[in-house]
């Protein structure tokens, strides 16, 4: 059976900028994609300073546990920042507290 370890525990970040294009001039989706860190503390510093160097905008972060003999993968406590009805300060994030 899968032990739930901190060693397994990673943290997602994704970035959202709308000013970037939806769509580049050749028709091909701009995606915006995740950064996976091994730790919060390297996560919370990637999103604050993308925040704070005017990358983005907005940032979604959420943790998952890594599972080899899974087949799937759920993300959970799924956080955001910049949106409608977020947190006005990064830090009150409870992932960030």
């Amino acid at each position: 059976m899968f032990k739930m370890e901190a060693k397994n525990l990673r943290y997602i970040v994704f970035l959202i900028d709308a000013r970037m294009p939806k769509y580049f001039s050749n028709g091909a989706i701009n995606c915006q994609d995740g950064a996976i860190f091994n730790n919060i503390e390297d996560a919370k510093e990637y999103a604050l300073d993308s925040i704070d160097q005017n990358s983005c905008e907005k940032f979604i972060i959420g943790e998952f546990l890594i599972n080899t003999q899974s087949q799937f993968i759920g993300i959970q406590n799924i956080e955001s920042f910049g949106f409608k009805h977020d947190k006005k300060k990064p830090n009150q994030l409870e992932l960030f507290s």
